[in-house]
């Protein structure tokens, strides 16, 4: 029993771990789209 709560605890923090990086490269592609609109316009 213990082993499967290690197991589903490992693969949620994995799980969140890859969720929190694609959250972070959505984040910075919306930023860098302002800039260019922005620059655009110069």
């Amino acid at each position: 029993m213990p082993a499967i709560v290690v197991t589903i605890a490992t693969y949620m923090t994995v799980a969140g771990t890859v969720a929190n990086a694609v959250s972070q490269a959505v984040v910075a592609d919306d930023e860098n789209t302002e800039t260019d609109e922005i620059d655009d316009g110069l």
